[in-house]
């Protein structure tokens, strides 16, 4: 956190059965996973565990995911500032598209990584009058932007993702999405 200790921070270990996601800069554990908390010199302890595949540290001032083989004794982790994402939703005439509710996904690339799930993240927006939308504070990595899509076969109610693009998002800047 800017070569400063980030004390709080939150992380927590993946393995191939972790449910997790990423919202206003915090990891929200589901389905028996968990989040801890950096002590106050903002250092982690970690028994060693063949099952971990990762570690995801979340704070304010930043974000990182490790992958297991980068885990060793006495480690110093950088973390990377948030980014935002912006752009506007149009259709194929170019006509802006309101009211579209969006998310993101990220799809970890390391082999072994949420068993090649899906992280989604927790924020979702809705594209204003001109088709405009932002995300603020996602974690800086290559991302999916996704349309939910609502299904409703009666009487149950539900929805799906459709993709619509992947994105980078760079530490600390706004990418803006075609």
């Amino acid at each position: 956190a800017g070569g400063q200790a980030a004390a709080g921070a939150e992380f927590s270990r993946t393995t191939a059965r972790s449910m997790l996601q990423v919202a206003r800069q915090r990891i929200v554990a589901q389905h028996g996973s968990t989040v801890e908390r950096t002590d106050a010199n903002g250092q982690i302890r970690l028994a060693p565990d063949p099952e971990i595949t990762g570690l995801m540290i979340a704070h304010e001032s930043g974000f990182r995911w490790l992958h297991a083989n980068e885990l060793h004794q006495d480690i110093q982790v950088e973390l990377s500032p948030w980014a935002a994402i912006s752009g506007e939703l149009t259709d194929e005439t170019g006509a802006p598209l309101p009211g579209i509710k969006l998310n993101l996904q990220w799809h970890p690339q390391t082999p072994g990584t949420f068993a090649g799930s899906i992280l989604p993240m927790e924020a979702s927006v809705i594209t204003d009058h001109a088709g405009q939308f932002k995300f603020e504070d996602v974690p800086p990595t290559q991302l999916t932007i996704t349309e939910i899509v609502e299904v409703s076969m009666p009487p149950h109610r539900g929805w799906s993702y459709r993709p619509l693009g992947q994105i980078l998002a760079e530490p600390g800047q706004t990418a803006a999405a075609d």
